[in-house]
């Protein structure tokens, strides 16, 4: 029996890929494969290919190459996103992953709180916080987490981490940095881990979260007086909108102040602006002087 077929549209909302990336993809890399045409004469494609590009999608977590990673095959996908391995240091955070499934939020926090309390915020943020995180994607992409409890864990991480950072910041009187997430992003622990970064270093964070037009960026950069920006950008973010976005506000900002983007959706080479491939190289990015 022929696979269920599916339009570009529905495939790009099931993957949370936008559809000029997978066009960008099927261009370049021939995946995914159309499997047949409408009326209309737009692209149709077999329902299994959702698994397949949600695999892609998690393996770019891994490794940001596009052009390594699309083209390969689906055991070899399946074998880079192959699940965590709950034996030894990483039995706590699958002890966590247990808790989302029971919706117990007291317990969450409870576990959370002991592990920073041990760990300290910046490496419980690199050793427990990213891997967790990472944890949830690939058990959501598998189908072993069902949505509701993606939206529980991701709004009680959220919490914890803003109630962390804004217990420092609200007492720090450091350079003040804006920070803030592109329009229709929808990723916004990212942010949030960034925050933790910056307040512990005693830098003043101005939280504008995600879904802030370029305009209202500039307008809170003139009324704070910031010499800093960073945005955070996902991985599923499609690029020409990155770049619009960042071009726009480029033109709004003085040349002696930075802009840092980061997330495995930033563009590698924009002139004036850093790029941040991990949260270890955003204070030395803070620390540099503009070229």
């Amino acid at each position: 029996m022929a696979l269920r077929q599916i339009s570009i549209g529905t495939l790009s909302k099931e993957t949370e890929i936008p559809v000029s990336t997978i066009r960008t993809w099927e261009n370049r890399y021939g995946v995914p494969k159309a499997s047949g045409r409408t009326k209309g004469n737009h692209r149709l494609y077999d329902i299994d290919v959702i698994e397949h590009l949600k695999l892609i999608n998690q393996a770019l977590q891994i490794n940001t190459r596009a052009s390594e990673i699309v083209p390969l095959p689906l055991e070899e996908l399946k074998e880079i996103c192959c699940p965590l391995d709950c034996d030894g240091e990483e039995s706590e955070i699958c002890a966590w992953l247990q808790v989302v499934h029971d919706l117990d939020e007291q317990a969450l926090h409870s576990a959370l709180q002991r592990s920073v309390s041990i760990l300290g915020l910046e490496q419980f943020i690199l050793q427990r916080m990213i891997p967790f995180v990472e944890l949830l994607g690939s058990e959501w992409r598998n189908g072993t987490l069902q949505i509701f409890e993606e939206h529980f864990a991701t709004i009680n991480l959220i919490d914890f981490l803003s109630g962390l950072w804004h217990s420092i910041n609200k007492y720090n009187r450091g350079e003040k940095v804006i920070l803030a997430g592109l329009p229709n992003e929808s990723h916004t622990l990212g942010l949030h881990f960034t925050a933790c970064f910056l307040v512990l270093q005693g830098y003043r964070v101005i939280f504008l979260g995600v879904n802030t037009p370029y305009k209202e960026v500039v307008h809170c950069y003139h009324r704070t007086k910031s010499e800093i920006l960073v945005f955070s950008i996902s991985v599923t973010y499609d690029m020409g909108e990155a770049l619009e976005y960042l071009l726009a506000l480029q033109e709004n900002i003085s040349l002696a102040h930075k802009i840092i983007i980061g997330g495995r959706g930033a563009p590698k080479t924009l002139p004036r602006m850093m790029n941040c491939s991990n949260l270890s190289d955003l204070i030395l990015l803070l620390n540099q002087p503009m070229s």
